[in-house]
């Protein structure tokens, strides 16, 4: 049919080709003749993933069905650090106590069920295309979005659920909006090297210099053009290598890992994040359980599906998790810039 005789539908024509589209939603009615062959291979659609775990410890199995989780934090309240000396053989008439105060901090703990339903026509049409299996890849559906939620999560927290945070959004954590100013890969050498000068020193000082960080995360389009090299006098060394071995060699530590995550991008977080706009973050910050972490009290479970009338069927998937809290926010530091 032309662009013309397209034009040339009537009212009848064009209800019947939405109708014709309703109808295939599932996929299962394609026009075939006797030279066509079914791949027996289904192209999954690709989504951005990336796992959690890479990122910060992820606690699963543990206090299912419960509403929060109350951590304690402990502090050391007692005086001066020399307090205890003792002088001399005099009696001592007093002996320094040391004490503590106790904290504690409420995170709270998201349900999730989603169900899942077909009906007998629906099985029986997508069975006669004899290549694929409408339960397996209505399954396989609902277990991913499960998975890009938890995902989205952990990263940038929930819109619905204001107190449930992600690695990027973390309402005490501090942030520089100085010493990365702009993109590494588009600094100047001296910038580059200033910048390599300042951001572990900016760490210290958030932490009171009691720990080196392990792990620093960029956005995305600032990694991917970080191969080139730091400069004509160094032309073999790449910004990214010269990055990583100043992370290495200062914090002492052969493992510091340097990452990315899409959610770092302004483009990728603008509906949280200086809404609108969004940030370009960077975050330096001590991977382990005790200075931040996800919790996955209930993992992913499903119900057996069942019908009761032998037409629909029905099962559902369910689940609690909880956001990403930084328990020691002196130990992470954000990096801003919105160029």
């Amino acid at each position: 049919m032309n662009k013309r005789q397209e034009l040339m539908l009537n009212s009848k024509n064009r209800l019947q080709a939405q109708a014709d589209i309703l109808l295939n939603a599932l996929g299962h009615k394609v026009d075939l003749t006797t030279m066509t062959a079914i791949s027996s291979k289904v192209i999954d659609q690709r989504f951005y993933e990336v796992a959690p775990s890479d990122f910060m410890a992820v606690i699963e199995g543990q206090n299912a069905f419960a509403e929060e989780i109350l951590t304690y934090k402990e502090y050391q309240v007692s005086g001066h650090i020399e307090d205890g000396i003792l002088r001399g053989n005099s009696n001592v008439p007093r002996i320094n106590k040391d004490d503590i105060a106790m904290d504690a901090v409420r995170i709270p703990i998201v349900d999730w069920a989603q169900g899942l339903q077909y009906n007998l026509i629906e099985l029986s049409k997508a069975t006669r295309s004899g290549n694929w299996s409408l339960v397996d890849m209505k399954e396989k559906a609902r277990l991913k979005k499960y998975q890009l939620l938890l995902q989205n999560i952990a990263f940038l927290g929930s819109e619905q659920v204001s107190d449930v945070k992600g690695l990027l959004t973390q309402s005490d954590v501090a942030s520089n909006s100085t010493t990365i100013a702009k993109f590494i890969k588009d600094m100047s050498v001296n910038e580059f090297y200033t910048f390599i000068s300042k951001i572990l020193a900016d760490y210290s000082t958030n932490s009171n210099s009691t720990v080196m960080p392990d792990t620093f995360v960029m956005p995305m389009s600032d990694w991917l053009g970080l191969g080139v090299p730091l400069s004509e006098t160094y032309p073999n060394t790449t910004k990214l290598e010269w990055l990583k071995k100043t992370f290495i060699d200062l914090t002492g530590n052969a493992n510091f890992k340097i990452g990315y995550l899409a959610y770092c991008d302004k483009a990728r977080n603008s509906h949280i994040l200086d809404v609108g706009t969004g940030y370009n973050r960077y975050v330096l910050y001590r991977n382990d359980a005790d200075t931040l972490n996800m919790n996955i009290p209930l993992p992913y479970t499903t119900t057996i599906a069942d019908t009761i009338n032998g037409f629909e069927y029905q099962a559902v998937a369910y689940s609690q998790f909880s956001g990403c809290k930084a328990y020691r926010p002196q130990e992470v530091l954000y990096f801003d810039h919105q160029l």
